[in-house]
């Protein structure tokens, strides 16, 4: 009798987990990498800055958080009524732009002290900036246009 019993190996077969977990662990690792793309690419190219003043009241106001976008390569160039983060000597500062270049600027919006000419026009390269509350400004009305390559970044987010 005991050659009529056969003793049967039990053993489960393996289940086939490895490709669902190594699966699991590429969509991980390609999740995180483009989560860190993403904030990196942000970080790069976009800044918050803080306004100070009033010279563009009521667009915005002083202590007024604004997202300012840094990649013009991807914007484009400024377009007049752009509000845009300027370096300048004294820091930066925040206006909006008014004229482009080859714009001839209306004579009670030239410069302050520059040659009266008979027409004031953008040069190449550059835009005329203006704050939005003249009263309390200082803009190209007091120091000329500004070159493109002076200006970080536009304005993107105001609120």
């Amino acid at each position: 009798m005991d050659s009529d019993l056969r003793v049967e190996n039990l053993q489960e077969e393996p289940v086939a987990t490895s490709a669902p977990r190594k699966a699991a662990r590429t969509g991980i690792l390609i999740a995180l990498v483009s989560i860190l793309l993403a904030l990196s690419f942000f970080f790069y190219n976009f800044q918050f800055v803080i306004v100070s003043g009033e010279s563009m009241f009521p667009t915005l106001t002083s202590n007024q958080r604004i997202l300012v976008c840094k990649a013009l390569w991807a914007l484009g160039q400024p377009n007049r009524g752009d509000i845009v983060v300027l370096d300048t000597e004294n820091g930066f500062i925040v206006k909006r732009v008014a004229y482009l270049s080859g714009d001839e600027v209306p004579s009670g919006e030239r410069p302050i002290g520059w040659p009266m000419e008979p027409n004031f026009v953008v040069p190449p390269g550059s835009v005329y900036v203006l704050g939005d509350n003249a009263g309390a400004s200082e803009d190209s009305r007091l120091f000329g246009p500004v070159r493109i390559d002076h200006i970080i970044g536009k304005a993107v987010l105001t609120r």
